[in-house]
């Protein structure tokens, strides 16, 4: 017996997904050593995920120029503290001035990893394909075969 109601509308994720250019973004020019291992890494995840498009270049170098300026902030932050001391007469302790710096860089962060599906909420919401695991490549698939039927009707 069929299931009721209408017919399921293919989701515009669905469409897009069919319709998505086959070339992946182009690695921005001037990216330190830190900031392109870590564009491979997220183009390598979104490419297992298939969820890398050439439309994402912008958001994914955007991405990366936040990851490498909250690193440096950060840097800073450790080698020098919290807490510095003004340059004037009074010498008086004043929060590090990359405290604010990191605290802005790391809400773009966020806000980009949840565009780009980095988060678990964003990849809920987004229905990303699993990334595959070595149990569920297609000669895993192949070779394991269709579910076979128990006696007593019920499936393996």
């Amino acid at each position: 017996m069929g299931r009721r109601g209408p017919v399921p509308q293919e989701s515009a994720l669905d469409r897009s997904r069919q319709q998505r250019v086959a070339e992946e973004p182009e690695e921005p020019k001037g990216l330190t050593p830190e900031a392109r291992k870590e564009w491979r890494r997220i183009v390598g995840l979104l490419r297992a995920r298939n969820g890398l498009d050439a439309l994402d270049g912008a958001a994914l170098a955007d991405y990366v120029v936040c990851w490498q300026r909250l690193r440096d902030a950060e840097r800073e932050i450790s080698k020098n503290g919290l807490m510095v001391k003004t340059s004037g007469r009074s010498k008086r302790l004043v929060r590090n001035p990359m405290v604010s710096i990191a605290k802005v860089y790391r809400a773009a962060l966020v806000a980009w990893a949840k565009e780009l599906g980095l988060s678990i909420g964003a990849r809920a919401r987004l229905h990303f394909d699993p990334a595959p695991t070595p149990a569920q490549t297609d000669l895993e698939r192949l070779l394991s075969g269709p579910e076979l039927p128990r006696p007593g009707g019920q499936v393996q």
